[in-house]
Protein backbone atom coordinates (compact mmCIF):
# COMPACT_ATOMS: atom_id res chain seq x y z
CA UNK A 1 0.00 0.00 0.00
CA UNK A 2 2.87 2.35 0.78
CA UNK A 3 6.13 2.76 -1.11
CA UNK A 4 8.79 5.28 -0.13
CA UNK A 5 11.05 4.34 -3.05
CA UNK A 6 10.00 7.44 -5.02
CA UNK A 7 11.74 9.60 -2.41
CA UNK A 8 15.08 9.74 -4.13
CA UNK A 9 18.13 11.83 -3.27
CA UNK A 10 19.26 14.10 -6.09
CA UNK A 11 21.71 16.94 -6.46
CA UNK A 12 20.12 20.37 -6.59
CA UNK A 13 21.25 22.43 -9.58
CA UNK A 14 21.30 25.72 -7.71
CA UNK A 15 23.64 28.56 -8.66
CA UNK A 16 23.57 29.98 -5.11
CA UNK A 17 25.28 26.80 -3.85
CA UNK A 18 27.45 26.19 -6.90
CA UNK A 19 29.18 29.57 -6.81
CA UNK A 20 30.19 28.98 -3.18
CA UNK A 21 31.50 25.47 -3.84
CA UNK A 22 28.77 23.88 -1.75
CA UNK A 23 26.99 20.68 -2.78
CA UNK A 24 23.24 20.91 -2.21
CA UNK A 25 21.07 17.80 -2.41
CA UNK A 26 17.35 17.24 -1.99
CA UNK A 27 15.39 14.34 -0.50
CA UNK A 28 12.29 14.18 -2.68
CA UNK A 29 9.65 13.19 -0.14
CA UNK A 30 7.25 15.35 -2.16
CA UNK A 31 7.17 12.54 -4.74
CA UNK A 32 5.88 9.85 -2.35
CA UNK A 33 2.22 10.63 -3.02
CA UNK A 34 0.41 13.49 -4.83
CA UNK A 35 -1.80 14.35 -1.82
CA UNK A 36 -0.33 12.59 1.21
CA UNK A 37 3.05 13.96 0.21
CA UNK A 38 6.33 14.39 2.01
CA UNK A 39 6.49 13.99 5.74
CA UNK A 40 2.71 13.44 5.85
CA UNK A 41 2.99 9.78 4.79
CA UNK A 42 5.96 9.35 7.09
CA UNK A 43 3.94 10.60 10.05
CA UNK A 44 0.63 8.92 9.27
CA UNK A 45 1.32 5.41 8.01
CA UNK A 46 2.25 3.82 11.34
CA UNK A 47 -0.69 5.54 13.04
CA UNK A 48 -3.17 4.15 10.52
CA UNK A 49 -1.61 0.69 10.69
CA UNK A 50 -1.90 0.75 14.48
CA UNK A 51 -5.51 1.90 14.22
CA UNK A 52 -6.30 -1.08 11.98
CA UNK A 53 -4.48 -3.44 14.34
CA UNK A 54 -6.46 -2.09 17.30
CA UNK A 55 -9.71 -2.30 15.31
CA UNK A 56 -10.34 1.45 15.51
CA UNK A 57 -13.07 2.70 13.22
CA UNK A 58 -12.23 6.40 13.12
CA UNK A 59 -9.28 8.78 13.09
CA UNK A 60 -9.85 12.25 14.59
CA UNK A 61 -7.39 15.09 14.13
CA UNK A 62 -7.03 18.89 14.21
CA UNK A 63 -6.03 21.71 11.88
CA UNK A 64 -6.72 25.13 10.44
CA UNK A 65 -8.82 25.88 7.38
CA UNK A 66 -5.81 25.47 5.04
CA UNK A 67 -4.23 22.52 6.82
CA UNK A 68 -2.30 20.13 4.58
CA UNK A 69 -2.35 17.70 7.50
CA UNK A 70 -6.15 17.54 7.48
CA UNK A 71 -6.17 16.87 3.76
CA UNK A 72 -3.45 14.22 4.06
CA UNK A 73 -5.36 12.50 6.86
CA UNK A 74 -8.58 12.57 4.85
CA UNK A 75 -6.86 11.01 1.84
CA UNK A 76 -5.07 8.41 3.97
CA UNK A 77 -8.37 7.52 5.61
CA UNK A 78 -9.86 6.86 2.19
CA UNK A 79 -6.88 4.71 1.21
CA UNK A 80 -6.92 2.68 4.45
CA UNK A 81 -10.71 2.52 4.62
CA UNK A 82 -11.01 4.29 7.97
CA UNK A 83 -13.48 7.06 8.76
CA UNK A 84 -11.88 10.45 9.46
CA UNK A 85 -13.03 13.57 11.27
CA UNK A 86 -11.25 16.91 11.14
CA UNK A 87 -11.69 19.42 13.97
CA UNK A 88 -11.22 22.73 12.17
CA UNK A 89 -10.08 25.91 13.91
CA UNK A 90 -12.51 28.80 13.41
CA UNK A 91 -16.12 29.40 12.53
CA UNK A 92 -17.81 27.27 9.87
CA UNK A 93 -17.07 28.34 6.31
CA UNK A 94 -20.07 28.48 3.97
CA UNK A 95 -18.00 28.27 0.79
CA UNK A 96 -15.25 25.79 1.55
CA UNK A 97 -11.74 26.49 0.29
CA UNK A 98 -10.00 23.92 -1.98
CA UNK A 99 -8.29 22.10 0.92
CA UNK A 100 -11.47 21.60 2.93
CA UNK A 101 -13.47 20.73 -0.18
CA UNK A 102 -10.97 17.98 -0.96
CA UNK A 103 -11.15 16.78 2.65
CA UNK A 104 -14.87 16.27 2.22
CA UNK A 105 -14.37 14.63 -1.16
CA UNK A 106 -12.12 12.06 0.52
CA UNK A 107 -14.89 11.44 3.04
CA UNK A 108 -13.72 13.47 6.02
CA UNK A 109 -16.35 14.82 8.38
CA UNK A 110 -15.54 18.45 9.23
CA UNK A 111 -16.39 19.87 12.65
CA UNK A 112 -15.74 23.57 13.18
CA UNK A 113 -14.91 24.93 16.65
CA UNK A 114 -14.23 28.46 17.87
CA UNK A 115 -10.64 29.62 18.12
CA UNK A 116 -11.02 29.89 21.89
CA UNK A 117 -12.21 26.29 22.19
CA UNK A 118 -9.54 25.13 19.77
CA UNK A 119 -6.74 26.47 21.98
CA UNK A 120 -7.59 23.89 24.65
CA UNK A 121 -6.74 20.83 22.59
CA UNK A 122 -6.45 18.66 25.69
CA UNK A 123 -10.14 19.18 26.44
CA UNK A 124 -11.05 18.75 22.78
CA UNK A 125 -9.10 15.50 22.59
CA UNK A 126 -10.82 14.19 25.72
CA UNK A 127 -14.19 15.23 24.30
CA UNK A 128 -13.76 13.24 21.11
CA UNK A 129 -11.74 10.29 22.42
CA UNK A 130 -13.52 6.94 22.67
CA UNK A 131 -12.61 3.26 22.51
CA UNK A 132 -13.50 3.23 18.80
CA UNK A 133 -11.28 6.07 17.59
CA UNK A 134 -7.70 7.24 17.59
CA UNK A 135 -6.91 10.94 18.07
CA UNK A 136 -3.95 12.61 16.33
CA UNK A 137 -2.74 16.02 17.47
CA UNK A 138 -2.40 19.02 15.15
CA UNK A 139 0.18 18.60 12.41
CA UNK A 140 0.29 14.83 12.95
CA UNK A 141 2.09 15.00 16.28
CA UNK A 142 2.05 11.50 17.75
CA UNK A 143 4.68 9.04 19.13
CA UNK A 144 4.17 6.79 16.10
CA UNK A 145 4.67 9.78 13.78
CA UNK A 146 8.07 10.40 15.34
CA UNK A 147 8.99 6.78 14.66
CA UNK A 148 7.69 7.03 11.11
CA UNK A 149 9.88 9.96 10.09
CA UNK A 150 13.03 8.25 11.32
CA UNK A 151 12.97 6.28 8.07
CA UNK A 152 14.14 9.46 6.29
CA UNK A 153 17.56 9.02 7.90
CA UNK A 154 17.54 5.24 7.53
CA UNK A 155 17.12 5.57 3.74
CA UNK A 156 19.98 7.99 3.10
CA UNK A 157 22.53 6.91 0.48
CA UNK A 158 25.19 9.49 1.36
CA UNK A 159 26.80 11.07 4.40
CA UNK A 160 25.88 14.74 4.75
CA UNK A 161 27.44 17.53 6.77
CA UNK A 162 24.14 19.35 7.16
CA UNK A 163 20.49 18.43 6.94
CA UNK A 164 17.99 21.27 6.43
CA UNK A 165 14.24 21.19 6.94
CA UNK A 166 11.28 23.46 7.75
CA UNK A 167 9.50 23.13 11.10
CA UNK A 168 5.81 23.32 11.99
CA UNK A 169 4.93 21.35 15.11
CA UNK A 170 8.45 19.91 15.25
CA UNK A 171 7.38 16.26 14.89
CA UNK A 172 9.48 15.56 11.80
CA UNK A 173 12.43 17.41 13.29
CA UNK A 174 12.17 15.38 16.50
CA UNK A 175 12.20 12.05 14.70
CA UNK A 176 15.09 13.03 12.44
CA UNK A 177 17.15 14.42 15.32
CA UNK A 178 16.56 11.35 17.48
CA UNK A 179 17.69 9.04 14.67
CA UNK A 180 20.80 11.11 13.92
CA UNK A 181 21.72 11.14 17.59
CA UNK A 182 20.99 7.44 18.14
CA UNK A 183 23.12 6.44 15.13
CA UNK A 184 25.94 8.89 15.97
CA UNK A 185 25.88 10.55 12.56
CA UNK A 186 28.14 13.58 12.24
CA UNK A 187 25.34 15.62 10.69
CA UNK A 188 24.23 19.03 11.93
CA UNK A 189 20.55 19.92 11.54
CA UNK A 190 19.41 23.39 10.46
CA UNK A 191 15.72 23.84 11.22
CA UNK A 192 13.66 26.78 9.95
CA UNK A 193 10.56 27.48 12.01
CA UNK A 194 7.46 28.51 10.06
CA UNK A 195 5.96 29.93 13.25
CA UNK A 196 6.79 33.17 15.02
CA UNK A 197 8.33 32.71 18.49
CA UNK A 198 7.75 28.96 18.46
CA UNK A 199 9.16 28.43 21.95
CA UNK A 200 6.75 25.66 22.94
CA UNK A 201 7.98 23.23 20.29
CA UNK A 202 11.58 24.37 20.67
CA UNK A 203 11.55 23.66 24.42
CA UNK A 204 10.10 20.19 23.76
CA UNK A 205 13.25 19.45 21.74
CA UNK A 206 15.59 20.71 24.45
CA UNK A 207 17.50 17.42 24.75
CA UNK A 208 18.25 17.48 21.01
CA UNK A 209 19.29 21.11 20.57
CA UNK A 210 22.98 20.20 20.69
CA UNK A 211 22.67 18.95 17.10
CA UNK A 212 19.97 21.41 15.97
CA UNK A 213 20.63 24.94 14.74
CA UNK A 214 17.15 26.44 15.25
CA UNK A 215 16.31 29.34 12.95
CA UNK A 216 13.30 31.62 13.36
CA UNK A 217 14.51 34.63 11.38
CA UNK A 218 12.73 33.80 8.11
CA UNK A 219 9.15 33.27 9.28
CA UNK A 220 8.10 36.52 7.53
CA UNK A 221 5.89 37.66 10.41
CA UNK A 222 4.38 34.34 11.44
CA UNK A 223 2.73 31.16 10.26
CA UNK A 224 1.10 31.47 6.86
CA UNK A 225 2.49 34.97 6.32
CA UNK A 226 4.63 35.94 3.36
CA UNK A 227 5.27 38.83 1.00
CA UNK A 228 6.24 39.60 -2.57
CA UNK A 229 9.97 39.20 -1.80
CA UNK A 230 9.45 35.58 -0.78
CA UNK A 231 7.16 34.83 -3.73
CA UNK A 232 9.71 36.28 -6.17
CA UNK A 233 12.45 34.19 -4.55
CA UNK A 234 10.29 31.09 -4.91
CA UNK A 235 9.54 31.84 -8.55
CA UNK A 236 13.25 32.23 -9.32
CA UNK A 237 14.09 29.05 -7.39
CA UNK A 238 11.50 26.97 -9.25
CA UNK A 239 12.48 28.40 -12.63
CA UNK A 240 16.13 27.49 -11.98
CA UNK A 241 15.77 24.11 -10.28
CA UNK A 242 12.45 22.75 -11.53
CA UNK A 243 11.39 22.15 -7.92
CA UNK A 244 8.02 23.56 -6.87
CA UNK A 245 8.01 24.92 -3.31
CA UNK A 246 5.31 26.40 -1.09
CA UNK A 247 5.32 29.75 0.79
CA UNK A 248 4.43 28.29 4.20
CA UNK A 249 7.34 25.92 4.79
CA UNK A 250 9.73 25.14 1.91
CA UNK A 251 9.94 28.66 0.51
CA UNK A 252 11.02 30.10 3.84
CA UNK A 253 13.51 27.29 4.36
CA UNK A 254 15.24 27.80 1.00
CA UNK A 255 15.19 31.58 1.46
CA UNK A 256 17.00 31.23 4.78
CA UNK A 257 19.41 28.63 3.41
CA UNK A 258 20.30 30.88 0.47
CA UNK A 259 21.20 33.65 2.92
CA UNK A 260 23.43 31.28 4.90
CA UNK A 261 25.22 30.06 1.78
CA UNK A 262 25.76 33.56 0.44
CA UNK A 263 27.03 34.61 3.88
CA UNK A 264 29.77 31.92 3.72
CA UNK A 265 28.27 29.92 6.59
CA UNK A 266 29.40 26.65 4.97
CA UNK A 267 32.90 25.57 4.05
CA UNK A 268 33.49 24.82 0.34
CA UNK A 269 32.83 21.16 -0.30
CA UNK A 270 30.15 20.88 2.38
CA UNK A 271 27.30 18.50 1.56
CA UNK A 272 23.84 19.81 2.45
CA UNK A 273 20.65 17.76 2.25
CA UNK A 274 17.32 19.60 2.04
CA UNK A 275 14.26 17.61 3.10
CA UNK A 276 11.41 18.30 0.69
CA UNK A 277 8.50 17.84 3.07
CA UNK A 278 5.72 18.46 0.55
CA UNK A 279 2.93 20.93 1.24
CA UNK A 280 2.86 22.34 -2.29
CA UNK A 281 -0.91 22.74 -2.11
CA UNK A 282 -0.16 25.76 0.06
CA UNK A 283 0.93 27.53 -3.11
CA UNK A 284 -2.57 27.47 -4.56
CA UNK A 285 -4.31 30.16 -2.51
CA UNK A 286 -5.95 33.44 -3.49
CA UNK A 287 -3.36 35.38 -1.50
CA UNK A 288 -0.45 33.85 -3.41
CA UNK A 289 -2.27 34.22 -6.73
CA UNK A 290 -2.76 37.93 -6.05
CA UNK A 291 0.96 38.42 -5.37
CA UNK A 292 2.20 36.54 -8.43
CA UNK A 293 -0.37 37.94 -10.91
Amino acid sequence: MLDFSNSREEELKWAVANKKGVQAFIKRDDLIHPVVSGNKWRKLHLIFEQAIKDKKTEIITFGGAYSNHLLATACAGSIYGIKTTGIVRGEEIKNLNPQLSLCQRYGMNLTFVSRTEYKDKKSLSEKYTSKNNLVIDEGGRHPLAIEGVKTIIQELQRQYDYLVLPVGTGTTLEGIAEEIKDTNLATKIIAYSALKENQEDKSRLNNLLDIIDWKDDTEFGGYGKFNLELIQFMNDFTKETGILIDPIYQGKMYFGLANLIEGNHFKPGSKILCIQTGGNLGFYTKKVAKLIS
